[in-house]
């Protein structure tokens, strides 16, 4: 996995999922991305329910931000 850049938190870096959930779930214009962990913990969710999220919209192909 490459990084693209960090997370604004905690500093981890940041993959094509943290990026693209981060878009879809929050701001799709935003320049600076929480990694997967600290928007789970942002949105009061567990990471399992926003790997879930990731993995509906990848196999749907319903979000042009996970094709």
């Amino acid at each position: 996995m490459t990084a693209i850049g960090s997370c604004m938190r905690c500093k981890a870096p940041l993959g094509c999922d943290d990026v693209a959930i981060y878009r879809k779930m929050v701001l799709r214009c935003a320049t600076e991305f929480m990694c997967i962990d600290c928007l789970a913990e942002y949105l009061g969710v567990s990471r399992q329910a926003i790997e879930e999220r990731i993995r509906f919209y990848r196999e749907t192909g319903s979000c042009a931000l996970f094709r």
